[in-house]
């Protein structure tokens, strides 16, 4: 401890140099007032005491005193000239007094400090002094090891070195693969083009065609020698032509080498988070703001969205880090509650960010996800019934997901049920199970012993919360394989009465998304603002469609907006208008009551840009009915797409063909686009088939496979649509409809659409129907759809034809009408129909009805918006029952 005793000598040091001062200053004033006239007057009464006259007197003494006079004299002006100087010195010691002071009060504070310091230290001696001989011990040993820590830095410097070596040249290698993209994209768009010239230089070669053939005429009808001179040129030019039509009439479409895609799902949801991680991944429409907050965390500025800030606090709306939080840590309490590897998760709940988020942590563990309706779940009807027990008895998931406590309640009957009946046939999935409930359990719930979490609280708010690790997402924790079956769809069941599972692997996935976006994505795509697009869910989201349509959103980093928990046209509408949205992929059906519904107006949808149409045949009449409708003009794209539950993205427009608008139609019909990159298509006639062998293969599996070709038509005739992309599925669960897939003697994977369809000369691709809705008559076969475009165009109604057995006429075309035209019968109709069909066909109509006379209000159809033809075929024969009919097999 420093004591106070210096700080005290300073201060009396600094009072005795003030005496010291003061004396001086008391001694110049003595010496001052020795001065003549001072000195006279001390003088004088000093001489008064004595007798001056004697002392005059005495001239000796005289001249003493005179001298000591002057010598005073002299010492007096001295005196002066000091006190002079000694004033000037006093002046210059109170200025020194004054820098005294202030050094005094500078070491006061430095000796308090010092005091503190001193303080702290004394709190370590002992500890230091304790540990003394630990640290010198220590110092030894750093001492002993400094060879050993030289080599392992020199070694780490070097690795460094070779580091960045490494980074540099996967840095090169990055930039080579883009450019190689971009160059393969522009290959593959200057191969569709060529393509399209192809077809143009066809048509010259018909008119150099006509031009020989008038030649060849000359020279038969004039001089055999004319006739021999050019014989052989004329053959020559012949064959060349007929080669060259051989080609270009083939009914064959190739897309080029397929684009590069990921080898995981998960890659495709990190595309779209790298390109932007502040930009808006979601947006609810209907479910409030802060929604799930503390699980995703709040971003600290708003996501960038085309939502007006007036109304983003009325909507949730996350960015790509926030969903990329949330994932992380939904997969973490996965992993807490040891969901095994490769499971099988089922969803029963609505449109919203949970699904989303289930989605992106499906594809971050790799499990397989399948999603079916809430109404399904609820549902008491004998064939509903029967789906809900095929999947819990089929798929065994090992995690299901509902809405809330009476779903748990019906998820626990199934599984008790599906337990009871003891079937392991199949080996997906296990005993372990996991279920998670989006809304609060209920005391009752969690105590009965079944595994249940709750979404709002067990996951939202964990114990104990989550960690750093489990807040984010590493490359290392996707450990996906290109044939891990990622998701498993059901296809509609528009024409027969029970779905087929549909399972879509890894690789699936990655290829469908490399080829929907390969022309999108290429150098000389169509301006569109990227990654500016906002995408809206109109499907359910049981549907493939519901699932892949944001897939390609978050491919190129863009917005997908929910509307509302279940479909409503009022909400879709709200949504549209408020969020921006630019791209719309809907069915048919769904366009149609957008347009018509009360609260449409063209300025809720003036931000759309593109509007895919899908999922029946899309006519021009349609199309003009439809833009009518919804007011817009030129500058939106309708564009006919095509996409099945087996697979997606194997036909689209090229940039080249979009520029110039949508391609010309097929009589009524409108294009659904050419072959992607790595796609191959072809037409076939079923009826032709030119081989079919079977070989045993040579790793002597039991079962053979058998490799078919069919005759491939000419172009401009219909026939069944064959598509070979890695984005199809091999086959349907449990090997179902085998037939439907097959290989080419070339090893070539094929799938059957089963769909006509008729590709053009610029290599367009029309699909014209169904090839099990095709109708045979007693003079021949007719399509449906063609009688349907006919009749939509003229009559401005929706119509649907379906056949109906006759024993007569085999089966006999039935038209069914929305609505009767304004001003017109159903025999006008009828009469229509046969001024279509060519003099002397044989064709005839069965009937014309109305959905009225059949008791409907509107069409049946699927959750998914497709027209459930084989269900009217069955309201409509029982209506035909009550009527006096002879002549047809109703009951065929």
């Amino acid at each position: 401890m420093v004591s106070g005793r210096p700080n005290t000598d300073k201060r009396a040091h600094k009072r005795a140099r003030k005496e010291e001062s003061h004396e001086a200053a008391e001694d110049i004033d003595g010496a001052a007032a020795s001065s003549p006239e001072a000195l006279q007057d001390q003088l004088v009464p000093a001489m008064q005491e004595f007798d001056i006259n004697a002392i005059l007197k005495n001239s000796a003494l005289a001249a003493k005193v005179d001298d000591q006079a002057i010598t005073l004299q002299n010492q007096a002006t001295t005196l002066s000239g000091q006190a002079i100087i000694i004033k000037k010195q006093t002046n210059v010691l109170h200025r020194f007094e004054r820098k005294l002071e202030t050094f005094a009060e500078d070491t006061r504070a430095a000796v308090e400090t010092a005091n503190v310091v001193q303080d702290q230290i004394g709190r370590y001696v002992g500890p230091v002094e304790k540990h003394g001989n630990r640290l010198n011990f220590l110092e030894a040993k750093q001492e002993g090891s400094g060879n050993f820590m030289l080599a392992c830095l020199q070694r780490m410097g070097e690795f460094t070195s070779q580091l960045k070596a490494v980074r540099a040249e996967l840095a090169a290698t990055k930039q080579e693969l883009a450019t190689t993209q971009q160059e393969l994209a522009a290959t593959n768009i200057e191969l569709v083009e060529i393509n399209v010239a192809l077809a143009a230089t066809k048509k010259e070669l018909a008119v150099v065609n006509q031009h020989v053939n008038a030649i060849q005429t000359v020279a038969l009808d004039n001089d055999d020698n004319l006739r021999w001179h050019y014989g052989k040129h004329l053959f020559q030019v012949s064959t060349a032509v007929t080669k060259i039509r051989y080609t270009l009439s083939s009914s064959e479409l190739d897309g080029g080498p397929p684009p590069p895609c990921g080898d995981s799902v998960w890659s495709i949801f990190q595309h779209g988070i790298d390109i932007d991680p502040e930009r808006a991944a979601m947006i609810s429409f209907w479910q409030p703001a802060n929604h799930l907050e503390a699980l995703v965390g709040k971003s600290p500025c708003p996501a960038k969205s085309m939502v007006d800030p007036k109304h983003q606090d009325s909507m949730l709306i996350w960015s790509y880090d926030q969903m990329q939080r949330g994932t992380a840590r939904l997969g973490a309490i996965l992993d807490r509650h040891n969901v095994p590897a490769d499971s099988m998760i089922l969803t029963f709940i609505p449109h919203g960010v949970e699904w989303s988020l289930v989605m992106w942590a499906a594809a971050l563990k790799c499990h397989t996800l399948v999603c079916r309706t809430v109404q399904l779940l609820h549902s008491s009807l004998p064939d509903d019934q029967q789906l809900k027990e095929y999947y819990f008895r089929r798929l065994r998931p090992a995690v299901v997901i509902v809405e809330d406590d009476e779903s748990a309640a019906i998820v626990d009957k199934l599984q008790q049920d599906a337990a009871a009946a003891g079937d392991r046939s199949s080996d997906s999935g296990s005993s372990f199970f996991l279920g998670i409930c989006l809304c609060p359990l209920t005391p009752a719930r969690r105590t009965s012993g079944s595994n249940w979490i709750s979404f709002a609280s067990d996951i939202v708010s964990p114990r104990p919360p989550f960690t750093d690790e489990e807040s984010s997402v590493s490359a290392q924790q996707v450990r996906d394989r290109l044939d891990r079956i990622s998701n498993i769809f059901f296809t509609s069941g528009t024409s027969a009465s029970q779905p087929k599972g549909v399972p879509r692997t890894t690789r699936n996935v990655c290829a469908a998304i490399a080829s929907h976006t390969a022309f999108s994505s290429s150098p000389r795509a169509p301006e569109i603002p990227r990654p500016g697009t906002v995408g809206l869910i109109f499907s359910a989201n049981m549907m493939a469609l519901s699932m892949t349509s944001p897939l390609i959103q978050w491919y190129n980093g863009g917005t997908v907006v929910i509307p509302s928990r279940v479909f409503s046209v009022s909400a879709n509408l709200e949504a549209i208008e408020r969020c921006g949205v630019t791209n719309m992929e809907l069915m048919r059906s769904q366009l149609v009551l957008l347009a018509k519904h009360k609260d449409f107006a063209p300025r809720k949808i003036r931000s759309i840009r593109v509007i895919f149409v899908s999922g029946e045949i899309i006519t021009v009449g349609y199309l003009e009915r439809v833009r009518e409708m919804l007011g817009v003009g030129e500058n939106v794209l309708l564009v006919a797409g095509f996409g099945m539950t087996e697979g997606v993205g194997a036909l689209g427009y090229p940039p080249s063909v979009l520029e110039k608008g949508m391609p010309k139609p097929l009589g009524d019909v409108m294009p659904v686009g050419t072959a992607t990159p790595g796609t191959r298509v072809k037409v076939v006639d079923v009826e032709k088939k030119v081989s079919e062998t079977t070989q045993t293969p040579q790793n002597d599996q039991a079962t053979a496979e058998k490799e078919k070709e069919w005759e491939v038509v000419p172009r401009g005739k219909q026939g069944e649509l064959h598509i070979s992309n890695e984005a199809y599925v091999d086959g349907y669960l449990d090997g179902l409809a085998p037939q439907m897939f097959y290989r080419d003697r070339k090893g070539t994977k094929w799938f059957r659409t089963g769909d006509l369809a008729v590709i053009d000369e610029s290599g367009m691709v029309f699909v014209v129907g169904r090839m099990k809705d095709i109708l045979k008559s007693s003079v021949g076969f007719f399509n449906p759809t063609a009688i349907e475009a006919f009749l939509a165009r003229h009559l401005s109604v929706e119509v649907c034809v379906i056949g109906i057995p006759s024993p007569m006429h085999g089966e006999m075309p039935y038209v069914i009408l929305d609505r009767l035209p304004e001003n017109g019968t159903a025999t006008d109709v009828s009469e229509m129909f046969s001024q279509m069909m060519p003099g002397g066909s044989g064709f005839s109509l069965g009937e014309v009805i109305t959905l009225k006379e059949l008791g409907l209000d509107t069409w049946p159809i699927t959750v998914t918006g497709k027209m459930q033809r084989h269900q009217l075929r069955k309201i409509a024969v029982a209506y035909l029952k009550t009527k006096d009919i002879s002549g047809y097999a109703l009951d065929g």
